[in-house]
C-alpha cells in the first residue's frame, strides 16, 4: 500500500471528527460563553491589525494576530491544550512587541548581528522593561500602593473611585500568563486536562469548555488595554462606535480598568500621541514624486538616491 493510500483513512477520520465537533450542539449557557469569547478575540485581532499599521516594528504584533486566529481554531475543535498554548504565546508576543516597538534599533541588531538573542530574555525581563515605559504609567499607578512586591490588596479601593478587587494591569497579566503556563506544563492529571487517546477522543467536556471560555476573554481584555495604551494615538483615531463595540465585548472588571486607565492619561500626552498618529497617517497617504534621475521629491526634502548607493543623500 502506498503512503498516500495509507494516510487517507487517517485524514478521513480527522475530517469526520472535526465535522462532528462543529455540528454538535452545546448547552445554551456554554454556547453563550463561546460566542462572547469569540467576539472578544475578534476585537483583539482587529485592534492588533489596526495598530500594526502604525508600528515601528510589527513582527511580533503579527505573531500575536496569528496566535489569536489559532486560538479560535483550537477552541472550536476541542484542542484545549493548544488553545492555552496559543494564549500564552499571544501574551509573550504582545509584550515583545511593546518592548521592541519602542526600541527598533535593538530589534535590528539582534536580528542581523546577533540572531536568536530575542529568545534569550526571560518573560520577567520583558515585562519589567515595558512597565517603566511612559505609555503604561496610567496602568501601573496603583502598584505603588501595594506591598514590597508591588501588589495591591484585593479589598483596597483606590482614591479615584475604582471598584473593589480591580487589579493593576501587570499584576493581572502575570496571573493570566501563569495560569496558561500551569496548564501547558502541568502533569497529565484529572485536574489539569484529559489525555487524548485517539482521534475520536479529541474534544472537551462542558466543564472544561466553560473554564476555557472564561479564561480567553481575560486574555483579550489585557490585550486590548495594552494595545490601547501603547498605541494611544492610533486608538484615539478610531471612530467612537467601534471603540464602544470593543468596550461592550469586554468583561465588567476589564472594562472598568480600561476606562480608569484612559481617564488617568494626561491631556498633553494624549494630544502628543494623537498628533504623532495623524502625522504617520498623512505620511502613508502622501504621494511622492519620483524622477528618473534618482530623485525622490517631497514637500520638505529631496533625497538623492544613486543607483549603486547603500544610503541616500538628503538636501
Amino acid at each position: 500500500m502506498s503512503a498516500k493510500k495509507h494516510h487517507r483513512p487517517i485524514r478521513e477520520s480527522i475530517q469526520r471528527r472535526v465535522s462532528d465537533l462543529l455540528g454538535a450542539s452545546k448547552p445554551e449557557a456554554l454556547e453563550k460563553h463561546f460566542r462572547k469569547a469569540e467576539k472578544s478575540i475578534n476585537h483583539a485581532y482587529w485592534l492588533a491589525d489596526y495598530c500594526a499599521g502604525f508600528s515601528t516594528a510589527r513582527i511580533f504584533l503579527d505573531e500575536t494576530k496569528s496566535d489569536l486566529v489559532s486560538i479560535l481554531y483550537a477552541a472550536e475543535i476541542g484542542l484545549e491544550r493548544s488553545a492555552y498554548l496559543h494564549a500564552r504565546s499571544a501574551l509573550e508576543n504582545l509584550v515583545r512587541h511593546c518592548f521592541y516597538d519602542t526600541r527598533p534599533a535593538i530589534l535590528v541588531s539582534e536580528q542581523l548581528v546577533l540572531p536568536g538573542t530575542t529568545t534569550r530574555r526571560s518573560w520577567a525581563e520583558f515585562v519589567k522593561e515595558i512597565s517603566i515605559l511612559p505609555h503604561f504609567a496610567p496602568a501601573v499607578l496603583d502598584s505603588k500602593k501595594g506591598d514590597a512586591s508591588g501588589r495591591v490588596a484585593a479589598e483596597e479601593q483606590s482614591e479615584d473611585g475604582e471598584q473593589h478587587g480591580m487589579r493593576p494591569l501587570f499584576d493581572d497579566l502575570a496571573d493570566i500568563y501563569g495560569e496558561a503556563c500551569r496548564f501547558v506544563h502541568a502533569p497529565m492529571t484529572a485536574d489539569t486536562r484529559g489525555a487524548i487517546k485517539g482521534i475520536r477522543a479529541v474534544g472537551m467536556s462542558d466543564e472544561r469548555s466553560e473554564r476555557l471560555t472564561e479564561f480567553l476573554p481575560r486574555v483579550c481584555d489585557v490585550t486590548l488595554l495594552m494595545l490601547a495604551l501603547h498605541h494611544l494615538g492610533p486608538y484615539l483615531l478610531i471612530p467612537q462606535p467601534i471603540r464602544t463595540y470593543m468596550l461592550k465585548a469586554m468583561q465588567q472588571q476589564g472594562r472598568t480598568r480600561f476606562l480608569s486607565c484612559l481617564n488617568r492619561v494626561s491631556l498633553g500626552w494624549a494630544r502628543h500621541q494623537r498628533d504623532a498618529a495623524l502625522t504617520a497617517l498623512r505620511g502613508r497617504r502622501r504621494k511622492t514624486k519620483v524622477a528618473r534621475e534618482g530623485l525622490l521629491i517631497e514637500a520638505s526634502r529631496i533625497s538623492v538616491v544613486p543607483p549603486n548607493a547603500e544610503s541616500t543623500c538628503e538636501s
